[in-house]
């Protein structure tokens, strides 16, 4: 079982604008989830990227944050989540 502690999982600088907490990844134990918390500045959120063969999904706790998917484009608010194949 991993069990984690938001107290006792550190909020790091991922890259400029981004703090990321990693909740489960290969390093906190986990084979094959990725779940993340991240608070991003304006305009400092992930470039475009893919992951082949698995799907993300983004849930915006608050604020306002846009989404591409392919020619698709979107823009959510807090509560707002979408699921990117």
């Amino acid at each position: 079982m991993i069990v984690g502690r938001v107290q006792s999982l550190p909020l790091v600088e991922w890259r400029p604008g981004v703090l990321t907490r990693l909740y489960a990844a290969g390093s906190t134990g986990s084979d094959s989830l990725c779940v993340m918390e991240q608070v991003c500045d304006p305009g400092a959120g992930a470039p475009p990227h893919r992951h082949d063969g698995i799907e993300e999904v983004l849930l915006v706790l608050s604020g306002r944050a846009r989404a591409h998917v392919g020619d698709e484009k979107t823009e959510l608010g807090g509560g707002d989540s979408v699921v990117v194949p």
